[in-house]
């Protein structure tokens, strides 16, 4: 399998994404199943995640935010290493690229949760008026933290 866009990757409940070659290695009866428009893929994408982190059912938001923080942080930690190559480009590719094109995928994906609304949905539920359990609160509060932790909120003002 290969990913179209950035919208389609997926991350298992750790944050880590879930790679093409990864894909049938995990077995979507250990917890990374869906009902989703792809439900034969494990993991979740950033869309499916913002989505079930404003979910009526707690359990659902708690997964989804916990995931959502643990995300931030690995992302505003540069902890994903991603070599995004356009076919044109392919044949030109070496070390520095290898940089620049980490840097334009990070760059890419906090546009993506900028346009998800991501650190809204969390501060939202974060939010002891607008939020009345308490668990959705601290682990909101929590990935909010771990966003702070890894200069995330640096990143989201660079893609306004």
């Amino acid at each position: 399998m290969v990913f179209n866009s950035l919208n389609d990757l997926r991350f298992d409940f750790n944050g880590n994404l879930i790679t093409p070659e990864s894909i049938n290695k995990i077995n979507t009866k250990e917890g990374l199943h869906h009902h989703s428009s792809n439900p034969e893929i494990p993991g979740y994408t950033l869309s499916e995640l913002a989505r079930l982190s404003r979910s009526t059912f707690p359990s659902q938001r708690c997964i989804a935010i916990r995931t959502l923080g643990r995300i931030l942080y690995k992302l505003g930690s540069s902890d994903y290493e991603i070599i995004v190559v356009d076919d044109d480009e392919a044949d030109d590719n070496d070390d520095k690229d290898n940089d620049n094109n980490n840097s334009n995928f990070e760059k890419k994906l906090w546009e993506i949760i900028n346009d998800l609304k991501i650190i809204d949905i969390l501060t939202d539920a974060s939010d002891e008026k607008l939020t009345k359990n308490l668990s959705v609160r601290n682990y909101a509060i929590d990935a909010l933290w771990l966003w702070k932790q890894s200069n995330g909120e640096n990143n989201i003002k660079k893609t306004n």
